[in-house]
């Protein structure tokens, strides 16, 4: 099933699902004051170090900077 899905996509079953979950993430420090490992949590990370690593691997930022980006942006907007 995992080469038929990489075939089809031309990515892992894995790095879709990080790709699903780092997306959610993202929504989520942009829209709450939740913790990051709050969030980590809910979007099935259950180490947050892990967690860190795959989110800057995919937006080239660490999730606490990724948040302030966002709140000055929503600031500079306003």
């Amino acid at each position: 099933i995992g080469r038929l899905f990489k075939e089809q996509t031309g990515e892992t079953f894995s790095e879709y699902l990080n790709l699903i979950r780092i997306s959610r993430a993202k929504q989520l420090l942009a829209d709450t004051h939740a913790q990051i490992i709050e969030i980590a949590l809910e979007c099935g990370y259950n180490n947050v170090t892990y967690f860190n690593r795959v989110f800057k691997k995919i937006t080239g930022l660490s999730p606490g900077d990724y948040r302030k980006k966002k709140h000055r942006n929503i600031d500079i907007n306003r």
